[in-house]
């Protein structure tokens, strides 16, 4: 697995952990049953973490559900399954395969149509928090016990006899356990405890597990396992430097491949390797050909292949001696600290395998790239689109979405047409967009030759129009609103009446408009919050939710014909004058982004993990089962329906039935 296939396993740990502290929230039969959510784009873009192949089919597995499917070369066909989780790693015994996932997410299949429920699964051996945690011995906790959905998979294999897993079980800790089974249905767990007070938590690492000389080792950064018998386990405390991502073995040798990012430690930052030939004392080897994450690593029957981001490919006959097979890498700048998508041949590769004599290998953004041999020229069989969309509006009968480096339009919200694509600097990156009486305006930032610069652009009438080149500095936040646009600038704020085409310099402080509900507007200026009557004459006001007053503001509302809601850090708020807010949802460290209201009063909130709150009756909120758990950006109201937009292309529509 990759490194962003770990932030994923944290993620949800912390999830976990927090208990998903929710206030003032019921689940509505009704709202579910009235209200139908359907993902329409973006499913093509997850990034693809594992491939293999059973009966003469070949199956990727990614993120957010994704399954592509092929019995044809070069073809490659989207399974749909109910259950929502990152997949993140597959296994097969050449008779049926294993895929296991986020939420406790395990399914097994033969062809890769048919896939067995999580009902079908049994566990067996049951684990207790008190294996794991003296300190609960003697309280009610002692007893708790994991079960299905509590588990967080981190690796699977077939070590020729049975499917092997590990895992964890965030309770208090990061609780670790080992898994096996014959036919990936029935699992006998068996818990893997450290020495008191030796906690295996890292933030770069998952845990992985393989058979090596009759011996079976559960490999972490920070320790390994090892059993003679798969069901007792003994811990040795070594240390292994960075993430390990994946490991294989050819018998004689172990290989462990991953990233570390440690600082002064006398090893480069970038892509690192162990190699071992007992399991237990390791050897890291210099590597100097990539500065990217190694992400995944195979013994193919003659040589061990890694593989990585950047299109990074190196190979070895031993395991201690490396060559590169990187075919046209990638430009890298500064990008071996954090997650930056490369796609198509030289696109990030999350796993590699070897099928049916032919190299295939899975990556970021739905890529898949196949070729006969590593000298060989590859195949791009399939790729999606990396567009993080960050906005998307309806107004006067046309939609408008946009993202880095995407400005595009749209009749209907299903087909979307690029505006003026010479126009704009595919480095822009757009974080806002704003709509009213027929324009669209957007902004964000964009970077030449280490400059840093604001566009801002004005789409109306099919035509686009950059307006940041009027004004003499930069501009930070633009507004259309009452048929007018706002333009908020370092030193001044200018206000257009007629589309852009003349412009007066508005006088006195002006704060930036949020809401209003006809009578009153809120908006914010820098840190502080204020109201006003007209939009125009603004005063610093107290903001008190939950009867505290606080120095903060809100900077997406709405008002649903009887009250303002508010997105406030990982809360939704409410108010009836604009000053004096309650808390109506939470949810802890999950954040939301944006709002939409519809005539009749229903508001629709979107966030991280493809979170979906409504509010239905101005009374109830309801968590609705999103279709996606990528994260969603932005919300809008087309008269119809409502249209959510976000990460990696997707796109999401919600319709009353």
């Amino acid at each position: 697995m990759n490194f962003k296939k770990t932030i994923v396993s944290i993620v949800t740990c912390i999830l976990f952990v927090t208990f998903n502290t929710t206030l003032n929230f019921e689940v509505s039969a009704s709202v579910e049953k009235n209200w139908e959510w359907t993902i329409q784009q973006g499913m093509d873009s997850s990034d693809l973490n594992a491939i293999i192949e059973v009966n003469g089919v070949k199956l990727a597995v990614g993120n957010d559900s994704t399954i592509f499917r092929s019995t044809e070369a070069g073809k490659w066909n989207n399974v749909q399954i109910s259950y929502q989780s990152h997949l993140i790693d597959a296994a097969t015994n050449n008779k049926n395969a294993v895929i296991i996932g986020s939420n406790g997410f395990i399914s097994t299949t033969v062809d890769g149509l048919k896939w067995s429920v999580m009902k079908d699964i049994k566990l067996k051996g049951d684990l207790y928090v008190e294996q794991y945690d003296q300190d609960f011995k003697g309280t009610e906790k002692a007893r708790d016990r994991l079960t299905l959905d509590q588990v967080e998979w981190m690796d699977i294999s077939w070590d020729g006899q049975q499917y092997i897993a590990v895992g964890i079980w965030p309770y208090h800790y990061q609780y670790y356990f080992a898994a096996s089974s014959s036919n990936g249905l029935e699992w006998e767990f068996h818990a893997l405890v450290p020495p008191e007070k030796l906690l295996l938590s890292s933030l770069h690492s998952d845990m992985k597990i393989v058979k090596f000389q009759n011996r079976w080792l559960a490999l972490h950064t920070n320790g390994m396992f090892i059993s003679n018998d798969f069901k007792t386990w003994e811990f040795k405390n070594i240390q292994l430097g960075g993430s390990i991502q994946e490991v294989a073995t050819n018998g004689e040798c172990i290989v462990a491949v991953g990233w570390d990012g440690r600082a002064g430690t006398g090893f480069p930052i970038g892509g690192v390797i162990y190699v071992s030939s007992n399991g237990v004392d390791w050897k890291r080897i210099s590597n100097q050909l990539t500065k990217g994450s190694l992400n995944s690593v195979i013994w193919d029957g003659e040589r061990f292949i890694t593989v990585g981001q950047h299109g990074t490919i190196l190979q070895s006959e031993d395991g201690l001696n490396w060559t590169s097979k990187t075919k046209n890498p990638a430009k890298i700048q500064n990008t071996v600290f954090f997650q930056v998508h490369y796609i198509g041949l030289t696109g990030n590769m999350n796993a590699i395998n070897l099928l049916n004599g032919q190299y295939f290998a899975v990556g970021d953004v739905g890529t898949i790239r196949s070729t006969q041999g590593l000298d060989q020229e590859w195949n791009l069989e399939k790729a999606g689109t990396y567009n993080d969309l960050y906005g998307v509006k309806f107004n006067a009968n046309t939609y408008a979405i946009l993202g880095e480096g995407v400005f595009a339009s749209s009749s209907d919200g299903v087909h979307w047409e690029n505006v003026d694509s010479d126009k704009i600097n595919q480095e822009s990156k757009f974080y806002q967009l704003t709509s009213s009486g027929g324009m669209f305006v957007t902004s964000g930032y964009q970077i030449d030759y280490q400059v840093t610069t604001t566009p801002v652009y004005l789409y109306a009438n099919r035509k686009l129009t950059e307006l940041s080149q009027r004004f003499q500095e930069d501009i930070l936040d633009a507004i259309t609103i009452n048929r007018e646009i706002r333009l908020f600038g370092r030193k001044n704020v200018y206000l257009s009446k007629d589309g852009g085409e003349n412009w007066e310099t508005l006088k006195g402080f002006q704060a930036i408009p949020v809401a209003t509900n006809g009578k009153m507007w809120i908006g914010y200026r820098n840190f502080d919050y204020y109201i006003s009557k007209d939009g125009l004459n603004w005063s610093k006001s107290k903001m008190v939710v939950d009867g505290i007053n606080t120095f903060d503001n809100v900077k997406k509302a709405v008002w649903n014909g009887s009250s303002f809601t508010a997105i406030y850090g990982d809360s939704l708020i409410e108010s009836y004058n604009g000053i004096d807010w309650k808390t109506v949802v939470q949810e802890k460290y999950q954040y939301l982004h944006s709002l939409a209201v519809n005539s009749k009063g229903v508001i629709v909130a979107v966030g991280q993990n493809g979170s979906i709150h409504m509010n239905a009756d101005r009374k109830t909120w309801v968590k609705i089962k999103s279709p996606t758990l990528k994260e969603l950006r932005d919300v809008t109201w087309d008269g119809e329906k409502f249209i959510a937009v976000g990460n990696e292309g997707v796109i999401i529509v919600g319709r009353s039935k």
